[in-house]
């Protein structure tokens, strides 16, 4: 197979922050597959506050990237992108010193391949004529915002509305201007070959990688539960949980949630432990009898279950939270109401589970590799 010169533009640099977010996983995990093909990837992006590019990225600035941590500066990019009739989560990306590194980048090497990473990348379309683009999707972005316009107020069902229609724009844009768009569900291939997409192909992302001498540790929670909790689809998947399936479960049982965003719980549950933010994903999700994945909104393929399944614990995952996933092994119980769903957390904490070590991983590791060689060439 040929050795292709590849220019990957994405929001966020991921190489030193894997495991953070699910959409950096992700990118991640391309990044890497394509080095491990052969390819030479150099990777373009903003870094949050006092980030370090890794080895074969380029820092285009610093900037705040959660709207959080910048009320002030997201009210800007907001006014703007109001100005100029774009997203508002396109326009907080969008700046002189990206287009400027780039266009540096151009001028530097001829590219066999432009990876636009995000539809949030949409806006360096313009900046790329004359290459051969890919998209990679993450989600059906216009169907997220959507989703959530559906579900609030009249303020919250105007911002997100509007949100969901620019970004629409931006998603058949992004369609019709590449070579090919690569999503994570086949869902979301349909979408974008509705949208006139030329090629679209799945990805079937595999979970985080463990080491051969990786061994679920001794169980230090009943529960846990492992997600970006300020993103508004985890948020609604947790507030379901805390809300509807907790309060049916035995108080004895230990339930630790790890994950940013989820501090507001502090205090409400005695039996509730807010871990925050873990350093090592693999060893919190060990430390717990069962996975608890309870997702009911969202759109795209769910890393955190993928994780899950790999650590080798019973898992309890609704129906939602396993969309794009269509090798579930049977350590997987899935439940849609929160009756079911704590039957089944109550039956696999009271069982004795001998972690699990299969080829699963493995295969889809195998198979992404595959599939990703296969739609390059």
């Amino acid at each position: 197979m040929k050795s292709f010169s590849i220019l990957f533009l994405t929001t966020v640099l991921p190489g030193r922050r894997y495991g953070c977010t699910g959409g950096e996983a992700v990118t991640v995990h391309v990044i890497k597959a394509l080095r491990d093909l052969g390819h030479s990837v150099h990777v373009l992006g903003y870094g949050r506050p006092n980030a370090l590019p890794a080895e074969g990225e380029r820092l285009a600035e610093c900037r705040p990237i959660e709207t959080r941590d910048a009320p002030v500066r997201a009210g800007l990019w907001f006014a703007s992108a109001l100005l100029r009739g774009q997203p508002y989560s396109m326009e907080k990306y969008t700046g002189h010193t990206y287009r400027d590194a780039l266009a540096l980048a151009l001028r530097q090497r001829c590219w066999d391949r432009v990876i636009l990473d995000h539809a949030q990348t949409a806006w360096l379309l313009p900046l790329l004529s004359g290459q051969r683009i890919i998209h990679l999707s993450h989600n059906n972005e216009a169907g997220l915002y959507a989703e959530r316009a559906a579900n609030g107020n009249l303020l919250r069902r105007l911002i997100f509305g509007r949100e969901a229609h620019l970004i629409y724009r931006a998603e058949k844009a992004l369609a019709r201007a590449t070579q090919s768009v690569w999503t994570l569900t086949q869902a979301n291939a349909e979408y974008f070959a509705r949208l006139g997409a030329e090629s679209v192909a799945v990805l079937p992302i595999p979970p985080m990688s463990l080491p051969a001498s990786f061994h679920p540790g001794k169980p230090e929670y009943d529960i846990g539960l492992l997600g970006t909790w300020s993103w508004g689809p985890n948020r609604s998947g947790l507030d379901w949980f805390c809300n509807e399936v907790l309060p049916l479960l035995p108080s004895k049982l230990k339930i630790a949630i790890a994950g940013v965003g989820a501090e507001h719980l502090n205090g409400r549950f005695p039996n509730l432990s807010i871990l925050g933010r873990v350093l090592d994903a693999a060893e919190f999700l060990g430390k717990a009898r069962c996975i608890a994945v309870p997702s009911v909104a969202g759109d795209g393929l769910q890393i955190k279950t993928l994780d899950a399944i790999a650590i080798g614990r019973p898992v309890v995952a609704t129906r939602h939270a396993l969309r794009g996933i269509d090798d579930v092994p049977a350590r997987v119980r899935i439940a849609d109401t929160p009756q079911t769903f704590g039957a089944a957390l109550s039956e696999a904490v009271a069982n004795t589970w001998s972690p699990v070590r299969d080829a699963w991983a493995a295969q889809r590791q195998e198979r992404f590799s595959y599939v990703l060689k296969d739609v390059l060439a």
